[in-house]
């Protein structure tokens, strides 16, 4: 698995009383193989985008191109910072190019006091979970 580590964000980690962040991680899995290395080079956009975000606090990529699965995280100030990111460019654009060429995707979302990023292993595990729920694991 291709590793690409934790970069802060704009954003300082809360100095709220719980500490907390908001946080998104995803498992996306493309249908072709064709489509690994255009959507790695849309992913560094993604990154370079996430790096200048308000609110950002962090994020991090991991790859398994022969499984043709991007697994991400990415904390938060809050929920509005992640809308925000999510609707601006490249992202948006990024993500409806895409769309038809998923073959699945997982998203879980949720609070959490860790703003330097999960364990790649706690990631996969929330995921898995977070599928069985939907009925897809």
């Amino acid at each position: 698995m291709l590793k690409l580590p934790w970069a802060k964000g704009p954003a300082p980690a809360p100095r709220t009383a719980d500490g907390e962040v908001y946080v998104m991680i995803s498992k996306l899995e493309l249908r072709s193989f064709r489509h690994v290395l255009p959507f790695l080079m849309a992913s560094t956009a993604i990154r370079r985008q996430a790096v200048g975000s308000a609110g950002g606090v962090g994020h991090a990529l991991a790859v398994e191109p022969t499984k043709k699965v991007f697994w991400t995280q990415s904390a938060w100030v809050d929920r509005k910072a992640l809308m925000e990111f999510n609707s601006a460019s490249p992202h948006k654009q990024i993500v409806e190019k895409y769309r038809p060429h998923m073959a699945g995707s997982v998203f879980s979302f949720f609070n959490t006091t860790v703003s330097t990023g999960l364990d790649w292993p706690e990631v996969h595990s929330r995921l898995a979970q977070e599928a069985a729920q939907r009925g897809e694991g």
